[in-house]
């Protein structure tokens, strides 16, 4: 369990516009809480079981947030849910999310005794503050203690919840499981919004294909060739030929420089939504921990190959294989677009319907035909394609 100083060196590739958290207290856990230039967030009070902040989205828009994480002991989770009352009182437009460390309903746990303590206690307090659970989607559980044999144990501890006036604002609010992967806890992600579905997208060439003796080769003799036609078409075709070459390549050896991280994280979702009590949950534990330590071996062998001592300077090869790339996703992702009318449109079919009429009317002819010039333009002896190669 790392100090707050240090996780903020290790997560330093991040770029954080600011972060606060509380040191692991025992065997307790430590809060750490960062957020990016574009979110508007600013901490009111931190303590070793919650951070509770302040979210603007704009000027008229002012909400709460409180990031959780209950108490591993049952001892100390009445004075957890006592503190976060007093901060309910004064401020009730207000979001849970986090670790709660309690199940409240049987049907969140799989594995391990029936007996939950402090469930009664926890959906009294619950409903005393009009608390409602916010629904999510994806696999049922978000911890497990990862046993192989028929000890295993599945519980759903991170979770949201929201006032009433909160959810007024944000009816289509939702919370996505991810699988449980590295640690014995499944992330989750909280949106206000409903989310418009992945999109995918072309496969980028990036440039360290470039270091690559085949490449390098493939490059040097396609340069060498020569076509007919103009210099600039003569340029256009190899550099149409050359980006087709790179695609295919840079394809066929994604497996051998990184590690695919959709991939595996599909195959854990996959397994995780099949899970039953007995043999199959085991088959879970295995089938995860095969998954992840192929990934862990891939990181490894990029890590030690490094010419930069990462963990010195308190980076990450993470900022390689997945910053840059999420970063340039989030810009380059169209939400919304602005019709005729002066409105907004973020729905994808609506999106895909302006874009559409858009360019339809944008190369269609709203005026008569051109005459054609009298002009013989077989004297300038223009290159042309052959059939062949249209």
């Amino acid at each position: 369990m790392l100090p707050v100083h240090i996780v903020t060196q290790k997560l330093s590739a991040f770029q954080f516009a600011g972060s606060c958290g509380c040191d692991a207290q025992g065997l307790s856990g430590g809060l750490f809480l960062g957020w990016f230039p574009d979110v508007h967030l600013v901490p009111l009070l931190v303590s070793s079981n919650f951070v509770f902040c302040k979210y603007s989205k704009n000027v008229n828009e002012i909400s709460h947030v409180l990031f959780l994480y209950g108490a591993p002991h049952v001892s100390n989770r009445g004075r957890v849910w006592e503190e976060i009352s007093v901060i309910l009182a004064d401020y009730p437009r207000v979001v849970l999310v986090g670790d709660f460390n309690q199940v409240e309903f049987l049907d969140d746990k799989m594995g391990g005794s029936t007996h939950i303590p402090q469930r009664n206690q926890f959906m009294q307090w619950r409903l005393d503050h009009e608390l409602q659970s916010i629904p999510f989607s994806g696999p049922s559980f978000t911890w497990t203690n990862g046993h192989h044999d028929n000890s295993v144990s599945f519980e759903r501890l991170d979770k949201a919840y929201a006032s009433s006036s909160w959810l007024l604002d944000f009816p289509d609010a939702g919370v996505t499981h991810q699988p449980i992967l590295f640690s014995d806890h499944a992330a989750i992600i909280l949106r206000y919004e409903p989310s418009s579905g992945s999109v995918t997208r072309p496969y980028r060439v990036d440039s360290w294909c470039l270091q690559a003796k085949e490449v390098v080769a493939h490059i040097i003799l396609l340069w060498q060739q020569h076509c007919l036609g103009s210099l600039m078409f003569s340029l256009s075709s190899k550099l149409s030929a050359l980006r087709r070459f790179l695609l295919s390549w840079c394809v066929s050896h994604r497996r051998a420089w990184g590690i695919n991280w959709r991939e595996l994280t599909t195959a854990v979702s996959a397994a995780s939504y099949s899970v039953m009590p007995g043999i199959s949950a085991s088959l879970f534990i295995s089938s995860r921990d095969e998954h992840v330590s192929r990934a862990q071996a891939t990181f490894m062998y990029w890590k030690q190959r490094s010419k930069v001592r990462w963990d010195v300077m308190g980076d990450s090869p993470s900022k390689l294989f997945f910053l840059s790339v999420q970063a340039r996703k989030r810009r380059n992702r169209i939400t919304g677009l602005c019709n005729d009318s002066n409105q907004w449109v973020d729905s994808p079919p609506a999106l895909r319907s302006l874009i559409l009429d858009y360019y339809s009317d944008l190369y269609q002819t709203h005026g008569p035909a051109s005459t054609s010039l009298d002009f013989d333009w077989d004297q300038l002896q223009l290159p042309h394609l052959l059939p062949d190669q249209i």
